[in-house]
């Protein structure tokens, strides 16, 4: 059987469970819901894509290079609710238990970790696929890194799945050029600026015809009767291309990884079944068998 992996984008995942249920906690009163919803969606994809790795990536609450870079990077995010952020430490202490290995790195997002991770288990040729609701992460898909993306619509859930020809197909542009196309429209959430009044639409016109920021400055400099957008680029030019900086996931960051460390092999033992009864997770019980 050829090696797959899935990597989680555990913020994002655990985000997604936390806003999508309502608060649930065990007899002791300690908050679940994110717990419970982070497991439910991560082990129904365990179990349709029966992966031989897994491992997940979590931000730490501590200021990355990005930061650095720009102070007012996600500097008009919310602060995180006590609810969820007392989960952090229930959701890594269980998946210790259940034998998952999470990775973490100062200076660094989870973005770039699974960037790294994705990169690394590409060149082992493993089939890789990237669990995250984050669309940046778009820029990541290859002919083995596959991207999928968890969806809701009314009452039905589904998953969204990228590979770099699905991204050309939908978006009209490649997975690197992904990467300038937001640079040019900006990213709100992050607050990251982008050019003034260049949208989706515009910034996808610019890459489709030019391939990259660099290229579309260089000819634009050259030409005449400039579009409106056109100009705000060439006016705003060092902005785009501090933008690219930003929205670039590093592939690189300094993480030691030993491939058999994520390999699957007990997820369903007596200390994991232990934890679960201590947070009152009944649902998931029956999964371990005989251990019940």
């Amino acid at each position: 059987m050829p090696n797959k992996i899935i990597l989680v984008d555990g913020n994002s995942i655990i985000n997604r469970a936390f806003y999508g249920l309502p608060l649930l906690t065990n007899k002791l009163g300690e908050f679940t819901n994110a717990v419970y919803g982070f497991l439910n969606m991560v082990l129904k994809l365990y179990y349709e894509e029966k992966p031989t790795h897994l491992a997940v990536a979590f931000d730490l609450p501590k200021p990355t290079f990005r930061h650095e870079l720009f102070s007012e990077y996600k500097a008009k995010r919310k602060a995180m609710p006590n609810e969820l952020r007392a989960q952090f430490v229930t959701l890594k202490n269980l998946l210790q238990k259940m034998g998952i290995n999470y990775y973490e790195k100062c200076g660094f997002e989870a973005d770039d970790i699974l960037g790294t991770l994705a990169k690394k288990f590409e060149n082992e040729n493993f089939e890789t696929i990237i669990f995250s609701g984050d669309r940046d992460l778009l820029q990541m898909a290859s002919e083995k890194i596959k991207i999928f993306i968890p969806k809701s619509k009314k009452n039905s859930k589904s998953i969204e799945k990228y590979d770099e020809k699905i991204v050309f197909e939908k978006i009209g542009v490649t997975p690197k050029e992904f990467i300038d196309v937001k640079a040019l429209m900006g990213d709100k959430s992050d607050n990251i600026p982008g050019v003034p009044g260049v949208g989706e639409k515009s910034a996808l016109k610019i890459i489709v015809e030019y391939k990259s920021i660099e290229n579309a400055l260089e000819n634009l400099n050259r030409k005449k009767n400039l579009t409106s957008f056109e100009k705000k680029l060439c006016e705003h030019g060092q902005n785009a291309l501090f933008c690219k900086k930003l929205v670039t996931i590093n592939t690189h960051v300094p993480i030691e990884i030993n491939f058999d460390d994520a390999k699957v092999t007990d997820l369903f033992n007596i200390d994991a079944l232990q934890e679960l009864k201590r947070l009152d997770l009944n649902w998931l019980i029956n999964r371990f068998g005989a251990l019940c």
